[in-house]
């Protein structure tokens, strides 16, 4: 659950993923994601008022995701669409007390849910990082241009050199920011383990059903577009469900279907509170004897055998022993999914970008502040006496061999993270 208030030391004015209080004085506004913690405040009449007079700005996946949601409907001649890693000047219009401004930025695929991005300020008060909820496997930085100050190869060098900018600060993802679990298995890796979870229990009779029973409404959409395709069937979801992807481009709707008797494989969630802010929660567990109820007429056909799945990792994180799956009974099985950076995966993204000042977003379970959680983090900060950019910056590549890297780490990225389908843009892979 974020904790960001909202407002940036070094850029005022602006408010990302808050849109109440002390927000409503800010003259621009930005949002990272369509999750429920990161839009308190969007739906309400005094930040409906404050936009008539400013803009807020989205990567345009998000942006089609809130107007397909009726308690933003009113937003949506105010939001402006902006696609990853295409750098745009920003005027900051001044308030009584903060002069206007200037600044650069650049949204960054976040490799949480459809639309997730970073934000990337640039201007007269440094480089600063604000992630949102994200996660990027080990090693994905030096292929992330926005990071660096040379990007582009040009032909007539036979060698480049890695420059990471010099970070004022990064806003970081600290969900999972623990010692209990350092590293999490690859989303691809679970993907596998739910395949063969679905497929040796559709074998077992023809009359077999499963349901994926997911935490929020956006971010599974990976599991949704591979599961359909695995098993060349649609996935059923509410007809609410399918309604929100209306103005998504490329169509993941082609992968879904409304019709609860049509397929073997179901995601409905519980329709009486889908279409308000509720269905940005976590739908009705399932019960923990064999009747488990899927919401749908199907599902409540007493000849039927229902197989729940559950992709989570909060409750894996609770516990004492790590282990990516647990079987609560015979029709019900956890099975570890993160769309969170792990503690291993923060480090890494931290160490190699050195900020000067790490604020954490999320006080992960059983810490007790921001504070507390900021101290584990200080180490990676770069002192501010020292260059940022370290030894970093002498390392020379040849042209050749880096074009060939990163078409490599850019295929493997293809599996090891979200991106699977045209529903998620190639511009989002790293």
């Amino acid at each position: 659950m974020s904790c960001f208030e909202g407002k940036l030391h070094e850029y005022p004015n602006i408010s990302i993923d808050r849109f109440d209080g002390d927000n409503l004085n800010s003259t621009v506004f930005f949002l990272s994601h369509c999750h429920g913690d990161h839009m308190v405040g969007l739906d309400q009449s005094e930040f409906e008022i404050k936009l008539q007079s400013t803009f807020l700005y989205c990567h345009k996946i998000t942006s089609r995701l809130l107007k397909a949601l009726p308690d933003y409907a009113a937003l949506s001649d105010r939001i402006v669409e902006k696609q990853v890693n295409q750098s745009f000047q920003l005027h900051v219009p001044g308030t009584h007390d903060v002069k206007e401004y200037q600044v650069k930025v650049t949204l960054i695929s976040a490799g949480h849910c459809p639309g997730s991005v970073m934000f990337l300020f640039e201007g007269e008060n440094g480089v600063v990082l604000y992630t949102g909820d994200f996660r990027l496997k080990k090693g994905a930085c030096p292929n992330i241009g926005p990071f660096h100050e040379t990007y582009s190869i040009e032909k007539e060098f036979s060698n480049v050199k890695q420059c990471p900018k010099e970070f004022v600060s990064v806003y970081v993802d600290s969900t999972f920011c623990i010692s209990e679990v350092n590293a999490f298995t690859t989303r691809i890796t679970c993907k596998k383990t739910i395949f063969n979870l679905v497929g040796e229990w559709l074998a077992k009779h023809k009359s077999n059903l499963v349901h994926i029973s997911t935490k929020t409404h956006y971010g599974y959409e990976f599991l949704m577009i591979e599961l359909s395709k695995h098993f060349q069937t649609k996935v059923h979801v509410t007809e609410k469900q399918y309604d929100s992807y209306r103005f998504v481009p490329n169509e993941i709707q082609k992968y879904l279907t409304t019709d609860g008797n049509s397929t073997c494989i179901h995601m409905c969630k519980v329709d009486t509170v889908f279409g308000n802010k509720k269905a940005l929660l976590a739908p009705k567990k399932p019960r923990l004897n064999s009747d488990v109820s899927l919401y749908c007429s199907l599902m409540d056909n007493k000849d039927s055998h229902v197989l729940t799945i559950s992709p989570t990792a909060l409750y894996f994180i609770k516990q004492t022993k790590f282990k990516p799956i647990h079987w609560e009974n015979e029709r019900w099985v956890r099975v570890f999914y993160s769309s969170h950076s792990s503690k291993d995966e923060v480090h890494d993204f931290l160490s190699y970008l050195r900020p000067r000042n790490i604020y954490p977003n999320v006080v992960p379970v059983n810490m007790g502040t921001l504070e507390d959680v900021r101290s584990t983090l200080r180490h990676l900060e770069c002192n501010k006496n020292d260059s940022a950019k370290g030894d970093k910056c002498q390392l020379t590549v040849n042209v050749d061999e880096l074009k060939e890297f990163i078409v490599e780490e850019r295929k493997a990225s293809c599996e090891d993270e979200i991106v699977s389908s045209e529903f998620f843009s190639s511009e989002d892979v790293y």
